[in-house]
C-alpha cells in the first residue's frame, strides 16, 4: 500500500510542477496571430489553456472535451481586448444520447485602421476594419469508460481592406482519464488538419498545430474543486 501511495504523490507533484512550467512554455500559433485570441470568457481568463480541461468553448481547442458537459446551453461572449480591438462569439451546445455536439461563430475585429495613400503624408485618406470570422461545429463521444474522442470542422474567413481569404479545416481531439489517480486526465489534439487557404486565387498551405496536456482536479467541500492544468501546443 505504501509504495502505491508514494507513486500517487509523485504524480500529483508532477502535475503541479507542469502547471507552473506551463506559464513559460505556452507559445503557439506562429504566423496567424488572431488565433491567439481565446474564444470565451473562461478561456480568456486562463490564457487559452483549455486543451486538457473542459470549457464551454472546448470545441475550438479539443472537441473530445464536449463529453464532459452535463447540460444544454447557449453562450454569448464579448471581449474588449485593446483600443479598437474586440472579440465576440456565439455558441450552442446539445447533449445527445450517444454524443454531444457544439457549434458557433466567433469574430475578432480591429476597427478604424488608418488608410494611407501610396505617397508620403501624415494624414490618412480614410479608415477600414479587419475581420477574422470562424464558424465551427463539432462532436464528442466516449469510446470507452475512460477515453473520449472528438472531431470538429471550421470555416475561416479573413478580410483585410480589399483582400480576403477563406479556409476549411478539421480538428481531432482525445482524452484519457488515468485510472491510477481520480481526477487526473491526459488530453491531446490536432488542429487545422489539412488546412488549405485561398488568397487572391493563390493556394497557400498553412501549418497545422498539435498539442497535449494534463489536468488534475481536486474536489474540495461539496460542489467546488481546485483545477491544475498543463498544456503545450506546437505549430508543425
Amino acid at each position: 500500500m505504501k509504495p502505491n501511495k508514494g507513486r500517487k504523490m509523485r504524480l500529483i507533484f508532477m502535475v503541479i510542477a507542469l502547471a507552473v512550467i506551463n506559464g513559460i512554455s505556452y507559445n503557439i500559433y506562429g504566423a496567424y496571430q488572431y488565433n491567439k485570441i481565446p474564444v470565451g470568457g473562461r478561456a480568456a481568463a486562463l490564457g487559452g489553456n483549455i486543451l486538457s480541461i473542459y470549457d464551454d468553448y472546448s470545441v475550438y481547442e479539443n472537441p473530445a472535451q464536449l463529453v464532459y458537459s452535463s447540460s444544454d446551453y447557449v453562450s454569448f461572449g464579448y471581449n474588449s481586448l485593446l483600443e479598437d480591438m474586440t472579440a465576440s462569439s456565439f455558441l450552442f451546445h446539445k447533449n445527445m444520447k450517444r454524443f454531444n455536439i457544439s457549434g458557433g461563430v466567433s469574430n475578432f475585429t480591429i476597427n478604424d485602421i488608418p488608410l494611407y495613400p501610396d505617397y508620403p503624408t501624415e494624414d490618412p485618406i480614410g479608415h477600414f476594419d479587419t475581420h477574422h470570422i470562424t464558424a465551427i461545429v463539432g462532436a464528442g463521444f466516449r469510446v470507452s469508460k475512460d477515453k473520449t474522442l472528438g472531431i470538429s470542422a471550421r470555416y475561416l474567413l479573413q478580410k483585410l481592406y480589399e483582400t480576403h481569404s477563406q479556409a476549411v479545416s478539421f480538428d481531432i481531439g482525445f482524452t484519457y482519464e488515468i485510472p491510477l489517480i481520480t481526477g487526473l486526465k491526459f488530453a491531446a489534439a490536432v488542429n487545422h488538419l489539412g488546412l488549405s487557404k485561398k488568397i487572391d486565387n493563390n493556394e497557400l498551405k498553412l501549418p497545422m498545430s498539435y498539442g497535449y496536456g494534463l489536468s488534475y482536479q481536486i474536489p474540495i467541500l461539496q460542489e467546488h474543486s481546485i483545477l491544475f492544468g498543463y498544456n503545450n501546443k506546437i505549430i508543425s
